[in-house]
């Protein structure tokens, strides 16, 4: 690679010749000496200016990667925070009179072979565990290993199919460390999250992504209810782990992966803590949730009618049929109808009037706004129990 040298000297040096050369100074007379100098001397104040300039506009490293690091400080500080309280589940069926003997294969056993395995989270000092139905369905011996490698038997099992949670109890004598339940209402899509559990029995295994999305509904039967949406790995083992805010506070309980291979791809799913919240209360309280009905039938608003009607899009569940004799009906509700909102709180979908119903009180007056004929209309509705 052949080097023009010319492109490295200064134009003033050239400059400097002619002018010299016209006043009769050449090479090696005294007044050309001192000429020579003088240029040198203001090529080596340039560069140094520019040298100097550089210097200044170079961001040093530590600021490039403060912002980063503060956000690796946040993940380090929820990770600690809630770690203590995500435990592993491992559950079997045990046929009656064999108990002596899978207590001893629990012993020898690899505990990842012949059980179900899966995450939990502790919710009371007292030994209290969330996690979900799937990990515990039909059986009867669940064991739950706690951070520090203590196990004990879980007791007390009470699930809730349509939800996918279930509650169990241990017995320790020892204060337990219990997660700091958050508000899920208040995650916004964007907010950085930490999923912990123990995919592929690969126990206290953090991950990181961000809400996707909220108010989810996979179809299928799978769940029930409105879920949030999250890129943070989820993988079999996790079902039943914490769902982390930065500040450390459980906003879900990972259930569900949509997924063509069986492992995580990027579409994960949890239950809002709120959900749980009330599924967990109803569980402890009665051993079976109570879910209220208005025995209406609805479905989502076109967006041609909401345009007509000066709604917003993905506003309001429209009245398709109602049941004879059930509080919707003795309230007033027509075919037709678009409720809007029910005991103060929006309604912006079918599944999100199903979410609001079943949670609230049983046989107390509920407000209720409805759009008819293009004019708001109030209403009262007493809700009453769903038949099983």
């Amino acid at each position: 690679m052949r080097t023009d040298y010319r492109s490295r000297i200064p134009l003033n040096f050239f400059i400097l010749l002619v002018v010299l050369a016209d006043l009769g100074i050449y090479i090696g007379s005294p007044c050309y000496i001192g000429a020579m100098r003088a240029c040198a001397d203001e090529v080596v104040a340039t560069q140094e200016k520019n040298a100097a300039s550089k210097a200044a506009s170079e961001v040093p490293i530590e600021r490039k990667t403060a912002k980063a690091k503060e956000l690796s400080d946040a993940f380090r500080a929820a990770a600690e925070k809630g770690l203590p309280s995500v435990v592993t589940v491992y559950a079997r069926q045990v046929e009656k009179g064999e108990e002596n003997e899978v207590e001893l294969l629990d012993i020898l056993e690899d505990p990842s072979e012949n059980h179900n395995i899966g995450s939990g989270v502790i919710i009371t000092a007292d030994g209290l565990i969330v996690t979900n139905h799937h990990v515990v369905d039909k059986c009867n011996r669940v064991r739950v290993r706690l951070p520090d490698g203590r196990e004990y038997l879980g007791t007390d099992i009470k699930s809730d199919k349509s939800s996918d949670l279930a509650i169990l109890s241990i017995a320790t004598t020892k204060k337990l460390s219990s997660v700091t339940l958050g508000d899920s209402n208040t995650a916004s899509i964007g907010d950085w999250v930490l999923a912990i559990g123990s995919p592929f029995a690969i126990e206290q295994t953090v991950s990181a992504g961000i809400i996707s999305g909220k108010s989810r509904d996979i179809m299928r039967g799978l769940l029930a209810g409105q879920l949030l949406q999250t890129d943070a790995a989820i993988n079999p083992g996790n079902s039943g782990g914490a769902l982390l805010n930065l500040d450390g506070e459980l906003i879900g309980i990972n259930s569900a992966i949509a997924s063509t291979s069986g492992v995580f791809e990027g579409v994960g799913f949890a239950i809002p803590v709120n959900r749980v919240k009330w599924i967990v209360s109803e569980l402890r309280a009665n051993g079976k949730v109570r879910r209220a009905t208005m025995g209406v039938r609805v479905a989502p608003l076109p967006a041609e009618i909401a345009e007509q009607l000066d709604l917003p899009a993905r506003s309001g569940a429209l009245v398709v049929g109602l049941r004879d004799g059930y509080p919707a009906e003795k309230a007033g509700l027509k075919k037709g109808d678009v409720i809007l909102k029910l005991a103060d709180q929006s309604v912006q979908s079918p599944v999100d009037l199903n979410a609001i119903v079943e949670q609230l009180p049983i046989e107390q007056p509920q407000s209720i706004v409805i759009l008819r004929e293009g004019k708001r209309v109030d209403l009262t509705i007493s809700l009453i129990a769903k038949r099983e």
